[in-house]
């Protein structure tokens, strides 16, 4: 009892409650955010793209991976800010970072499917264009239509 005494008055109460609030803030920022989200973000990017059966339906489909790739970018700050959560535990700081970079390589491959599905769709709704191009311009001419009909086949081959 009389160490227990000695412990209680020698603690630093603004330390505790900081170190307190910073193993609070990384777990939240972990457990509740940052690990949900990447639950999330693997679904989206496990599931094919739909075949797009019209221009708009594919302009349509860019969007929506547009809409994904800012909330990846979001994402990314989400990360930065619980690693910065991490820096400044007093304890376990090993284990945050083994579990930061756990999320950290989920969070690549999310974010390299995201960009990869913003770029061919992109470049689908442009050899879409070229091709309805040049039906009007020259009857629809090969080699605008096999560059669509070879992108279509390869974006979409698996779905």
């Amino acid at each position: 009892l009389v160490d227990y005494q000695a412990n209680v008055n020698t603690i630093d109460i603004l330390k505790f409650a900081t170190d307190m609030k910073n193993e609070n803030e990384f777990m939240n920022g972990l457990q509740q955010q940052l690990v949900p989200w990447m639950d999330k973000g693997e679904k989206v990017t496990n599931a094919p793209l739909q075949k797009p059966k019209s221009f708009e339906e594919a302009r349509e489909t860019e969007k929506q991976c547009v809409f994904f790739a800012k909330d990846v970018r979001k994402a990314n700050k989400l990360l930065a800010k619980v690693e910065e959560a991490a820096k400044r535990l007093a304890r376990y700081q090993t284990t945050a970072e083994q579990q930061i970079e756990e999320q950290r390589m989920r969070f690549k491959k999310i974010a390299s499917v995201a960009a990869s599905r913003v770029e061919s769709m992109r470049d689908l709704l442009i050899r879409w264009e070229e091709m309805t191009k040049s039906v009007e311009k020259d009857a629809l001419d090969f080699q605008p239509l096999t560059q669509f009909l070879k992108c279509y086949a390869i974006y979409f081959s698996s779905a």
